[in-house]
């Protein structure tokens, strides 16, 4: 029998604030740095990466471009490269031509192969299913293109009857779905048909983005954002959704943590591994079943 332990992502942009504040810069990558070189606390990060950087990155450049877009230097990349379950969020889909989707998942091809990241996740509002489906024939199978259910502010991919049409027309691209985006809709975590969705496609769920939309950080400067870490959140997720999530994949916490509040991050992490850990049900590998037998 294998029990996977909870795989847990840090998004790289919880921190875009401390980027923006040249003296906070030390400790970003100091507290990115430490989460790194503990495999007990995080499983990877999750980059972003704009298109504008992507259609230009070569393989002897795209290493310092990624690190230096999330502000991080070569020290900290070497230890965060080394980790099993980082990630890519692109930009929009519909911010890249049509035209230049073959050339898109070349790009992505080249990353994987120089940088051993596979996992890229994209915005699909705006585009058609006509595009998504000449992207999937594009996709190789080291590369995985994961589209993200959108959030309130979008013209389509909300519903998910659009993202479960989607993955059935492209089954070489995969689903991010993100719970702040779905609750900002004013659905429910514990609503019958997201636990169908979850049945359904959950060979094609390859992560879940972890926030919620009703926070208040006001005493922190007033950032402004829609993702707030749940633990900081007023409203509470059912454990029904964390029973019905797809199990033994990676979470990837989106919630903004202001400056010099690492201790939210910190717990974060403590109280999402305690909540899926008591919710992942035993993953039996081949093996164990072929000597059961």
């Amino acid at each position: 029998m294998v029990i996977d332990s909870p795989k847990i992502v840090v998004g790289l942009a919880d921190f875009f604030c401390w980027r923006e504040h040249k003296s906070s810069r030390p400790q970003y990558r100091k507290i990115i740095h430490n989460l790194s070189r503990t495999p007990a606390a995080i499983s990877g990060v999750e980059f972003f990466l704009p298109h504008k950087d992507l259609f230009t990155a070569h393989a002897d450049t795209i290493s310092d471009m990624l690190l230096g877009r999330n502000g991080l230097t070569r020290s900290v990349g070497r230890s965060l490269y080394n980790l099993p379950h980082n990630s890519i969020h692109l930009e929009s889909l519909k911010d890249s031509h049509a035209e230049d989707d073959y050339v898109l998942v070349r790009k992505l091809q080249l990353i994987f192969e120089t940088l051993g990241i596979r996992e890229f996740t994209i915005h699909p509002d705006g585009v058609s299913l006509n595009r998504l489906r000449r992207l999937n024939s594009f996709v190789p199978p080291s590369v995985r293109i994961s589209i993200e259910n959108m959030d309130c502010r979008k013209v389509n991919f909300q519903t998910i009857d659009e993202m479960g049409r989607a993955l059935e027309l492209c089954p070489n691209l995969y689903c991010t779905f993100d719970i702040c985006h779905w609750v900002e809709l004013g659905h429910r975590e514990d609503a019958p048909q997201l636990q169908q969705f979850f049945q359904r496609a959950k060979r094609q769920i390859s992560k879940i983005h972890y926030s919620l939309p009703y926070g208040n950080h006001r005493a922190f400067g007033g950032i402004r954002t829609t993702h707030y870490p749940v633990t900081t959140s007023t409203y509470a997720l059912e454990s029904s959704f964390f029973q019905s999530a797809p199990s033994n994949i990676p979470w990837v916490l989106e919630g903004v943590i202001p400056l010099r509040s690492e201790a939210m991050l910190y717990n974060e992490i403590a109280a999402l591994r305690t909540v899926l850990s008591s919710s992942y049900q035993p993953q039996i590998s081949d093996e164990a079943l072929a000597s059961a037998a």
